[in-house]
């Protein structure tokens, strides 16, 4: 089955640069609507010094999702509180799609906190084609935690 998959799906499974576009959703999982609400979810993480990048894709080839996710990373020269979540919708042999989330190096929020935060929001929305609920959830939950890492700070601030 896979010789007949065509050049166009084994080039969306490739890691790939996505510098230039935080949303990359070549078969539109999204939809027209849900493409503005993921956009306004990541316009206000960068409110919190957070760049988020999506990438929605049939599947991770033959790679596992954090290997798709550290290439995917490296190839697109990400900087410093980065955050890239991938979304794999093809079912794997479990009958699953698959999620990886991970952060740059010097992120305030860790690859294993943001991959359990995606675990925590993600699956139930991803299994009712809620694309877009689902990664806006994703996105807040970043925000919440960047919000709770540095409210200490802020206090400190406040009392000065």
């Amino acid at each position: 089955a896979q010789e007949s998959r065509g050049l166009g799906d084994v080039y969306k499974r490739q890691p790939l640069d996505i510098s230039s576009n935080q949303i990359y959703d070549p078969d539109n999982k999204l939809g027209d609507d849900g493409i503005y609400q993921v956009k306004s979810s990541i316009e206000a993480a960068k409110n919190f010094n957070m760049s988020v990048y999506i990438a929605i894709i049939p599947d991770f080839g033959e790679l596992s999702p954090r290997e798709w996710n550290e290439k995917t990373m490296q190839l697109s020269h990400l900087e410093a509180n980065s955050y890239l979540l991938s979304i794999a919708y093809n079912p794997n042999e479990d009958g699953a799609g698959e999620i990886a989330a991970s952060s740059t190096a010097g992120s305030a929020i860790n690859s294993a906190q943001a991959g359990d935060r995606a675990m925590q929001v993600l699956p139930y929305q991803l299994s009712n084609g809620e694309y877009a609920s689902g990664v806006s959830s994703f996105v807040q939950q970043l925000m919440d935690l960047a919000m709770s890492a540095s409210s200490g700070a802020a206090l400190s601030l406040i009392h000065i």
